[in-house]
């Protein structure tokens, strides 16, 4: 059995349930680890392999002293993604005026994702603590990404397509990205007030100039189009955000608590300005990925 990528080890339980009644191997590949996972030690020392989709997890794997004799970095498996419906994005793009390389992408996110608001039920204690939290930082995150779209609209005449990566971020974006910019900047901005599904997302992506997150797979759904992605980590993340480091695009990822917008500006700025130099950074990035992929895929 083969447990996929995921920000833990999501199903213990199950792997643990298959082992013991078919006795055959299992292994983890691309995925992240938490501190919690510690619990899972039994499980961890009974795997054939364990490949965490970054340097920071694998560090803390290794700390663990499990007997696992197979536990290496290879990427998350979002990186081989081929999912595509170019006649979709194309229609959804043409129907606003958003022309192939003269835009970039645009994703908000709330520290902690509210999947109690999004299956429309109570939240427990623990997730209205968390919901307190995202709402007390929501607008000082945002407020660093409204500066680069200002600054992108302002120095390039170009224009910025506010999407969501996760079904809450439709209205989040209008709400936090939107309609608190300048009305010079805002008609340069389309807001996504529907959502999408991965296919038409990596359609679209293709044609942007670059995209700028808070989320993670979207810029790996980015670069798997040759497209470059700053990615903007926020404190409450899984340790997932190194993975963007590991690859080489360190100079792409920005802890949110320790950077302004400014400096995020910057980095899109450079990237927009020296694009033949972007594309080769790319391509020496995707060259490791896919390599340290096939080479794990083949080891397992």
């Amino acid at each position: 059995m083969l447990h996929g990528s995921g920000p833990w080890i999501v199903v213990p339980a199950d792997l643990a349930a298959w082992h013991k009644q078919t006795g055959k191997p299992f292994g983890m590949y691309g995925i992240s680890l938490v501190d919690a996972d510690v619990k899972s030690l039994d499980l961890i020392n009974k795997a054939s392999f364990i490949y965490c989709r970054d340097t920071a997890s694998l560090d803390y794997l290794k700390s663990l002293r499990s007997k696992c004799p197979i536990t290496e970095f290879a990427p998350d498996a979002t990186f081989a993604i081929n999912l595509r419906n170019d006649k979709l994005a194309a229609d959804y793009l043409d129907s606003k005026g958003l022309k192939s390389g003269e835009f970039i992408c645009v994703i908000p996110r709330l520290r902690y994702t509210p999947y109690w608001k999004m299956k429309n039920i109570e939240p427990t204690e623990e997730e209205s603590k968390k919901y307190m939290i995202s709402q007390y930082y929501k607008d000082t995150d945002h407020a660093k990404l409204r500066d680069v779209m200002i600054r992108w609209v302002r120095e390039t005449g170009l224009k910025i397509l506010a999407c969501p990566e996760v079904t809450y971020q439709v209205e989040l974006a209008k709400e936090m990205l939107i309609d608190p910019l300048p009305e010079d900047v805002k008609k340069h901005v389309i807001w996504r007030d529907t959502y999408w599904i991965p296919d038409e997302a990596q359609s679209v992506y293709a044609k942007a100039r670059a995209l700028v997150s808070f989320e993670m797979h979207s810029p790996i759904i980015a670069f798997s189009s040759n497209v470059p992605a700053i990615h903007l980590r926020q404190p409450t993340d899984t340790r997932k955000g190194q993975m963007w480091a590991d690859i080489g695009l360190a100079e792409w990822l920005f802890e949110i608590d320790f950077t302004s917008g400014n400096q995020i500006g910057d980095a899109l700025m450079e990237i927009h300005s020296n694009y033949p130099k972007t594309l080769k950074k790319l391509a020496k990035a995707k060259e490791f990925v896919v390599s340290r992929q096939k080479d794990s895929i083949h080891k397992i």
